[in-house]
């Protein structure tokens, strides 16, 4: 199932080949971003990940500048180290200001 995403600002629609509730984080490596699944793949998007930002759900949060993830598989924080542990095990730094969002999200 192909998900389309509207960009109005960018006067185009941008298709992706997978569901967005599939995915479980994006990652900022420069001017790319690279979309991790819930089934271990990978994808290469040759756009920015703030442009990803205003147009995901709003179940995705922005936990460092170059990371988004998806709150649904927030499992856990590691509070002396502030990271962010995913369901399939994975750990994500979180920001310094974006910490204390991050803590009460994973509380309510």
């Amino acid at each position: 199932m192909n998900t389309i995403l509207p960009l109005p600002h960018l006067h185009f629609k941008h298709h992706l080949p997978f569901p967005v509730q599939d995915v479980l984080r994006l990652d900022g490596k420069r001017n790319y971003t690279v979309f991790s699944l819930t089934d271990g793949t990978q994808f290469l998007s040759s756009r920015s990940l703030g442009i990803y930002e205003t147009i995901f759900p709003e179940s995705f949060l922005r936990i460092h500048k170059s990371c988004i993830i998806n709150r649904d598989f927030l499992q856990n924080l590691k509070d002396d180290e502030h990271i962010a542990v995913l369901t399939d095990g994975s750990e994500v730094s979180v920001s310094r200001r974006r910490w204390a969002e991050v803590k009460q999200i994973l509380t309510d």
